[in-house]
């Protein structure tokens, strides 16, 4: 089994931004409102925002059953 994509949720964008490209150094591979998806050594990393635990997981089902 092979880890392509990794989710996470975040609340401060501008905070995940710096913390994953300036700090960590991964390259930015799509920046939106709401999203940023991060190049991580074979696999990407999304961030998306989320201000309250309700909309995470409300976000989180709906991408689970999209697939």
């Amino acid at each position: 089994m092979k880890l392509g994509h990794i989710m996470i949720f975040v609340n401060d964008m501008t905070k995940a931004r710096w913390f994953y490209s300036e700090l960590l150094g991964l390259q930015t591979l799509l920046e939106q409102e709401n999203k940023l998806v991060f190049a991580l050594e074979g696999f990407q990393l999304t961030a998306f925002k989320c201000e309250k635990t309700t909309e995470m997981r409300s976000h989180l089902w709906s991408n689970l059953l999209r697939k």
